[in-house]
């Protein structure tokens, strides 16, 4: 008789004030926390750092009233549980939280393999996480961003290593009530250069193209203001 290990991915989400991160929070993720995560059974561990050297995500500043993301962890385990083992194996300071969910993953661009002693990944992460408008049914909102916005994210974008995950449930009491998390890797160059990022170098006229479709189809399963991340993606080997 053949047995199969069911895996489950959990993302958990740094939220709030992240004034207690940066280079301590990166030092602190890759040591004892996942040390910590992999002795309780946890693998393929990923940790997205906030990097400030890029500025604001889109030259935007923040919005107060939606929650802010300072860094997530995501990681694979054979039963996740109602918790999940973020709780007692991350850091917390004052001013902020980890939340995490249970996710569904859809590898749509798979990119390189990361460096192999764990260093920095290349290019940053966008991380965005996603909750249903409240015109849009739930499937009608996973069918416009799985099933249209797919495409066009991948055609219009010069990300190399795109993420998507459907939340299933959320694993702690309070947690923001998102309804998929997205990892989108981009060159550094794209941090600075709207042309880069839009996979449009020399050709205004691609730019403006690829801009206003893009701007369109989000606007048909995202209304409002959505907490986006441009973080430094770390996966240390197992």
């Amino acid at each position: 008789m053949l047995y199969f290990l069911s895996m489950e991915k959990v993302v958990a989400v740094m939220v709030g004030d992240p004034a207690g991160g940066g280079e301590a929070l990166r030092e602190r993720l890759l040591g004892p926390a996942a040390d910590e995560l992999r002795r309780r059974g946890a693998s393929r561990l990923q940790f997205n750092v906030v990097d400030p050297s890029l500025g604001h995500p889109h030259a935007v500043a923040p919005d107060p009233n939606v929650p802010h993301v300072g860094a997530t962890l995501s990681y694979w385990v054979a039963a996740a549980g109602e918790v999940g083992l973020h709780a007692e194996c991350l850091p917390v300071d004052d001013g902020w939280e980890w939340d995490a969910y249970l996710v569904s993953e859809s590898l749509q661009l798979h990119g390189p393999p990361p460096p192999a002693d764990g260093a920095r990944c290349s290019g940053f992460t966008q991380i965005v996480p996603l909750t249903v408008p409240p015109a849009l049914s739930w499937a009608e909102w996973r069918r416009r961003w799985q099933g249209e916005h797919t495409r066009v994210a991948v055609e219009t974008q010069s990300s190399f290593r795109y993420v998507q995950n459907l939340v299933v449930r959320p694993l702690n009491e309070g947690a923001p009530g998102f309804a998929a998390i997205v990892e989108e890797s981009f060159p550094l160059a794209a941090a600075s250069d709207p042309a880069v990022f839009y996979d449009s170098e020399g050709d205004d006229a691609k730019f403006q193209a690829n801009l206003t479709r893009m701007m369109d189809s989000c606007a048909r399963f995202i209304h409002g203001a959505v907490p986006i991340a441009w973080t430094a993606e770390y996966r240390p080997h197992d």
